[in-house]
């Protein structure tokens, strides 16, 4: 049954038991014996939908007449009113029979009526106007069973219902948190201040405050500002300014103003544009701001031009996006009213997905009429959230560099959708060959598919191994193997051996998340084979942190030479800095063996820049004993700007003046952004080299912000 009408269907159940209070014209009290009798429900499909249409009942003489037929009835009849009503196909009206009835066996028998409840399968407000009529009469036995509630949630719910019945005082609270099953403990906590927060938010804040945990006195203080802001929402910001902790006035400035945003988006973007700038940049406004741009874009789009850029922008996305599904005209207008820039690349962007999505005859026309490849391929990535298969064909007539970005766009918009056709999917994107956006596409599809479907996605992978790119077998290893590493293991020989390397490298990944140490024991067996540098690279980094010399001995030994040396080099790298941290000396002497090729001059580098900060002069005079070459070269470069300044003692010892001003260079764009003078006296001394000077010259224009581009030793 779908969620929405679930919740009206029981609402109305629920109805229907406190209208039978009401209305109900006699009460008969009936001897004990005639409620003695056994009803047994029959079976019924929990899952049939109900009918979206007919009324809950006929009419008043309809409803009155079951009232009366009800309040009327004793045991006996009231067995064969609710059996013949559980038997009835799934209406409405049956619902709200059976709540009548159940509420009037509940008179009788409130244990039996609850039993006869659960047996029916209906919903926790039922079974809660039930609970509250037990409690009413026998409020012992009524908390005592609700101990026995196995839904946490459905504790919660019956739990507020007893509340009102047992007084609605403190003492009924813990009455009820003392009967309460464990796990539903804090959540009946929360229900209980939001509900108090609909009438009394200011005791529910204090109530909320009160709270031990701090993750469940946040989620407390969401509930109570949601609640205030529909009540006062001033007042509800004023309460949140008074208090000191800044992690809870946060939550419940956010939770008020969301709710404000929510309630009346009018008087919301009023109070934001008329804020001091000030107490503006304090407060959390963006997810107001966002609520705004989705309920009222208009609204949103003329107020928040008095609004400063970095709080209107990125609503303005939003509201552009949500004004094109409704009015694609209208947000088009808007767009060409903004200032050239990338804002008004990035709005283009969200409204040509959400056009696309609307009308993809007439967003086509718009895009094509642009001649911009990145407009068209946005209102392809909204055609695909409902027509891939179009998207597809139109993407076909495109230039292979254009059709290349256009898939990724399908992709992305497809994947969007309710319920998207992985393999069909898959199937447009391999059907286009060997296409760059095409291998790509496949490789984001099954990443996405194997976190919704795993077993279908890595069915079809291994189905259709030849076909696949390799970089999608790395993501759906690491996907498997997060899940199930020994079905990952198992999947090995059906692997294809160009894609071997890749399936092995997400398996690494997989055990560098989870379990590092059981990943050097699974990959060490892979010594010798080709996967074995990049697994082992991939291990290694998170296995630093805990055994940085069991991470080295990983690496140890695998040559420089390779598919995967640029990330062999970046392992390496990684693993020395880490053992650095707590060994430097030894960390220092493993980079210093690995040779002076990029990996080991990349390590040294690696390890002097982290020896520097915790002992600068202890890092320089063993760098200082290398003997002269590349390596001591990649070591000193780190070392040169102690404490702010330039270490000049250390320019004699570079091997070579090339390499010696490249490393004053470097150090130039440290310096440039706090002290250019300095900067511009050092390059004026020491860099000489034309093409080096040309480089100095545009770090110091940009203030040091441009990286200074040279090899890495």
């Amino acid at each position: 049954m779908p969620r929405a009408l679930l919740a009206l269907v029981l609402g109305a159940v629920a109805g229907a038991a406190v209208t039978y209070f009401v209305t109900a014209a006699r009460v008969v009290s009936l001897p004990a014996a005639a409620t003695d009798v056994a009803i047994s429900a029959p079976a019924i499909p929990s899952a049939e939908p109900l009918p979206r249409n007919g009324p809950v009942a006929s009419g008043t003489a309809e409803r009155a007449a079951l009232y009366d037929e009800a309040a009327g009835a004793d045991g006996a009849a009231l067995a064969r009113l609710i059996a013949a009503a559980a038997a009835a196909p799934p209406t409405p009206a049956r619902t709200y029979k059976l709540g009548v009835l159940l509420a009037r066996y509940a008179e009788l028998d409130a244990e039996r009526a609850l039993a006869l409840a659960r047996e029916l399968r209906v919903g926790a407000s039922t079974l809660a106007s039930l609970y509250a009529q037990w409690a009413a009469a026998d409020p012992a036995d009524a908390l005592a069973a609700l101990g026995d509630v196995q839904s946490a949630a459905d504790a919660t719910t019956i739990g507020l219902a007893l509340l009102p019945v047992l007084g609605g005082d403190d003492y009924a609270l813990r009455q009820v948190l003392a009967a309460l099953p464990q796990l539903s403990d804090n959540g009946f906590r929360v229900a209980a201040i939001a509900e108090l927060a609909s009438s009394d938010p200011a005791a529910a804040l204090e109530r909320a405050l009160e709270l031990p945990a701090f993750g469940v006195r946040g989620l407390a203080l969401e509930r109570v500002g949601a609640a205030w802001a529909r009540i006062d929402p001033g007042a509800a910001l004023a309460a949140a300014e008074a208090m000191d902790d800044s992690d809870l006035r946060s939550t419940l400035q956010s939770a008020a103003l969301n709710g404000w945003a929510r309630m009346d988006p009018n008087a919301f973007l009023d109070y934001v544009v008329a804020l001091d700038p000030a107490k503006r940049a304090r407060l959390g406004l963006m997810g107001g701001l966002f609520e705004i741009a989705r309920l009222e874009p208009e609204r949103y789009l003329e107020l928040s031009k008095q609004l400063p850029a970095e709080l209107r922008e990125p609503a303005e996305r939003q509201a552009l996006s949500q004004l094109a599904r409704s009015d694609p005209e209208a947000a088009l207008e808007r767009l060409r009213a903004m200032p050239p820039g990338i804002q008004q690349d990035v709005g283009r962007q969200e409204i040509a997905r959400a056009y696309g999505s609307k009308d993809p005859d007439a967003a086509l026309a718009w895009a094509k009429s642009t001649g911009d490849s990145d407009t068209l391929g946005g209102v392809l990535s909204g055609i695909a959230s409902k027509d891939p298969s179009r998207a597809f064909d139109v993407a076909a007539t495109l230039s292979p560099q254009d059709r290349t970005r256009a898939f990724m766009q399908i992709v992305n918009g497809a994947m969007g959708a309710r319920d998207p056709d992985f393999a069909g999917l898959a199937e447009r994107l391999l059907a286009a060959g060997g296409d760059a956006g095409a291998a790509n596409g496949v490789t984001q599809l099954v990443q996405t598919w194997q976190r919704r479907e795993p077993q279908a996605a890595t069915e079809w992978i291994v189905a259709n191994a030849g076909r696949v790119p390799a970089a999608a077998f790395q993501t759906a290893s690491r996907y498997l193997a997060e899940n199930d590493l020994a079905a990952a293991e198992r999947l090995l020989p059906q692997i294809p051996s160009e894609s071997r390397s890749a399936w092995l490298q997400g398996m690494a990944q997989s055990y560098a998340r989870n379990d590092a140490k059981a990943g050097a024991a699974w990959v060490a067996r892979l010594r010798g084979d080709p996967a074995y540098a990049g697994a082992a690279g991939a291990i290694a980094q998170s296995l630093a942190r805990v055994d940085a010399p069991a991470a080295a001995a990983l690496l140890d030994g695998i040559p420089e030479r390779g598919p995967d040396s640029s990330s062999l080099a970046g392992a390496t790298s990684g693993v020395a800095a880490a053992w650095a941290r707590s060994d430097p000396l030894s960390a220092a002497e493993w980079a210093r063996g690995i040779g002076a090729d990029a990996r080991g001059v990349l390590a040294l580098s690696s390890v002097a820049r982290v020896w520097a900060d915790r002992d600068y002069a202890a890092a320089r005079a063993w760098t200082l004993g290398l003997p002269s070459g590349p390596p001591r070269d990649a070591a000193l470069r780190p070392l040169l700007m102690n404490a702010g300044n330039l270490d000049t003692s250390l320019l004699a010892s570079f091997s070579s003046d090339a390499t010696r001003q490249t490393a004053v260079l470097t150090a130039v764009t440290q310096l440039a952004g706090r002290d250019p003078k300095e900067a511009r006296a050092l390059v004026d001394r020491y860099v000489t080299l034309p093409s080096l000077r040309e480089q100095a010259d545009r770090a110091l224009e940009s203030g040091g912000a441009r990286r200074i581009g040279s090899p890495p030793f």
